[in-house]
């Protein structure tokens, strides 16, 4: 994926999915898709970087997910899977949000 398209996904994630403390993402070679860490003050994202392009898109939708339901769930169900489905969504049609959203 080029490096334009990344930062427009992360600037449309920090826009439409803002998070309540600094989070940084960096592409890094990996054995998992992805990861995320929480130090209590902010987030740190690692995605694989050897992954094909939707690879890339759907880690970083689902860790970022896992950083807007960090207090909530850990696990891939409740509210997480509520906040990825329509990141998701968003992401499918271009974060363009209807007027009366």
């Amino acid at each position: 994926m080029k490096v334009n398209k990344w930062r427009e996904l992360i600037k449309n994630l920090r826009t439409y999915y803002p998070l309540s403390v600094p989070v940084t993402v960096r592409r890094v070679k990996m054995r998992d898709c992805a990861r995320t860490n929480f130090n209590g003050c902010k987030f740190s994202i690692a995605v694989n970087k050897d992954q094909p392009d939707i690879g890339l898109i759907d880690s970083l939708l689902h860790e970022w997910s896992h950083c807007l339901a960090i207090e909530e769930a850990y696990s891939h169900d409740g509210r997480w899977s509520v906040i990825f489905g329509e990141m998701y969504e968003d992401w499918v049609h271009g974060f363009e949000r209807e007027e009366d959203e």
